[in-house]
Parts: C-alpha cells; sequence; structure tokens
C-alpha cells in the first residue's frame, strides 16, 4: 500500500472511531475541515456513525452542510439508520 493510501485509511479509521463514541465532536472538527480534499469521506462517516445512535441529530447536522453527493450518500445512510432504531417512527 503506498503512503498516501494508509495515511488517508488511517484517518478513516481514526474519524470512524471518534464519530462512533462522540459524533457531534468529530463532526465539529469536520466543520473546521472546509476545502480538505479528504472532507466528503469524513461527512458520510461521521453521518453514518452518528445516524447508528441518533439519527435525527445526525440529520439535523446533515441539512447544514453544502451539497454535494456525498451528503446525498450520507443522507441515505441517515435514513437507514431511522428504520433500524425506530422502525415505527421511520
Amino acid at each position: 500500500m503506498e503512503e498516501g493510501t494508509e495515511k488517508t485509511e488511517a484517518k478513516k479509521k481514526l474519524l470512524s472511531g471518534w464519530a462512533k463514541n462522540d459524533p457531534a465532536s468529530a463532526a465539529d472538527h469536520l466543520d473546521a475541515l472546509v476545502g480538505e480534499d479528504d472532507r466528503g469521506t469524513g461527512v458520510k462517516i461521521v453521518a453514518r456513525r452518528w445516524g447508528e445512535q441518533d439519527p435525527a441529530g445526525a440529520a439535523e447536522w446533515l441539512t447544514e452542510q453544502p451539497e454535494s453527493d456525498s451528503k446525498k450518500d450520507a443522507m441515505r445512510d441517515v435514513v437507514r439508520g431511522f428504520t433500524s432504531v425506530d422502525p415505527e417512527g421511520a
């Protein structure tokens, strides 16, 4: 694996763990990364992890994100989170 790829994968794993334990804090970190190349991937990771615990909170955060393909993908993940956390409410 190339050094750049290893670094990217390490960032993804770190962000995923962070988002699992404290999704709001991980989201705040991402919000500070405006213009970063890997921000889109981060949005998907945080939204998925946050959506597993608090889909409403994840959806609210996503509404504040700039429009992008990553945001659309993340919103689909959050909707899936609603169906697993609150099937009746979904």
